[in-house]
């Protein structure tokens, strides 16, 4: 997990397009979709930036890891079951993906991972071995996840600012590698790869707004 957290914050602190294996599949308004290149495994990453008025970093990162709020703005979720609490920061969970017809359902068992960088919020998700859930029902998929914030402050605006939201933004950072499992090509994944990632940023940045809007900014 350190090194995906540390390979995250080195590319948020880089221009993506003019970095090589980087190629930019996707730009809409503030946000920016990249894939990268995987040429030994033949499953590519993604990148993606993008950039939310009115929330801050550690409101977006809970949008994120709370399972209570993901349930309500993640439709492609059937369940999400919490099977161990590692620590106060760290905790395994098994979640159920909706079935897409006519693709096998599938399933991924996680650690998830939720702290501060400086002044930077992070979840991190990472695949896991377990024999909780045993990998017999479903299609079991891997991931490796980074969802990094950065809380931007209006110019002039005090950085610690907790009653105008016009005057914060949250960057949001995006750093992805995704086993789906079973057989699809990698052709047939990248095809609908800018399409469900704008879809994801877009939906968790509405209900992060709409969540926070009437509440005091948490910094």
């Amino acid at each position: 997990m350190e090194g995906l957290i540390n390979r995250c914050v080195e590319l948020s602190q880089s221009d993506a397009s003019k970095m090589e294996g980087m190629s930019l599949i996707h730009s809409e308004d503030k946000t920016q979709i990249y894939r990268i290149a995987d040429k030994s495994t033949g499953r590519d990453g993604v990148w993606c930036v993008a950039l939310v008025d009115g929330v801050s970093a550690k409101e977006m990162v809970e949008v994120f890891h709370s399972q209570d709020l993901k349930l309500q703005w993640d439709l492609s979720i059937e369940r999400s079951d919490l099977l161990e609490d590692v620590n106060d920061t760290t905790a395994l969970y098994h979640q159920v993906q909706k079935r897409i017809w006519p693709a096998a359902q599938r399933d991924f068992v996680y650690t998830s991972h939720k702290g501060q960088v400086g002044s930077d919020w992070v979840v991190c998700n990472v695949s896991t071995e377990t024999d909780k859930v045993p990998a017999d029902k479903y299609c079991r998929a891997k991931i490796e996840v980074v969802f990094y914030c950065r809380t931007v402050v209006e110019s002039g605006a005090a950085a610690t600012t907790t009653d105008d939201r016009s005057k914060i933004k949250c960057q949001i950072f995006y750093l992805a590698k995704i086993d789906p499992g079973g057989w699809i090509p990698a052709a047939a994944v990248q095809a609908v790869a800018a399409k469900e990632y704008s879809k994801f940023l877009k939906n968790i940045a509405s209900f992060g707004q709409k969540h926070f809007i009437d509440k005091e900014v948490a910094m």
